[in-house]
């Protein structure tokens, strides 16, 4: 995750006030529905903040020993929709990544989480997704 963070910073050009590393992809023909990921100023903060946390939160739980595989897996797809969610160009793209992300993180609060912790992911999902 690190590598994939730092991946960005270095080909990040601070001197360019410009939109970088710009992915664009009609994805939705019928509707004018683009893919647009890029990164600017605002953005590469929070992409290198969650690469970082990321990272960390994968550490402090190696001791996870139950289910590790799809431990992992769930973590690499919030970071993925985290990523997606801070490179998003549009509207559609940001809420859909938004989205996106709240899945893994219910299923990890779900399964791993402490006391109540389906009473606590239902009400995470409750209070963010709607």
């Amino acid at each position: 995750l690190l590598l994939t963070t730092y991946a960005f910073c270095y080909h990040f050009q601070s001197d360019d006030p410009l939109i970088q590393l710009v992915e664009d992809y009609k994805w939705i023909i019928f509707f004018d529905f683009h893919w647009r990921l890029g990164i600017d100023g605002i953005s590469i903060g929070p992409i290198l903040l969650t690469g970082f946390i990321t990272t960390l939160a994968t550490l402090a739980a190696w001791p996870v020993t139950r289910d590790s595989r799809l431990f992992n897996f769930l973590m690499l797809a919030m970071y993925s929709g985290q990523i997606g969610l801070f490179s998003s160009r549009d509207l559609l793209l940001f809420f859909l990544m938004w989205e996106l992300e709240l899945i893994p993180v219910y299923l990890l609060v779900a399964m791993w989480g402490g006391k109540k912790r389906l009473y606590s992911a239902t009400k995470f999902i409750l209070y963010t997704a709607g």
